[in-house]
């Protein structure tokens, strides 16, 4: 259970960077 929770947490993780990521691209193709 520790470890399928763990893996979990850090899926979610992984997709709130990939978010922050695809957010920062809009704002740069803003700023150009």
């Amino acid at each position: 259970m520790k470890i399928a929770f763990d893996v979990d947490v850090l899926a979610k993780q992984m997709g709130i960077n990939d978010m922050v990521h695809q957010v920062a691209d809009w704002g740069y193709k803003y700023i150009e």
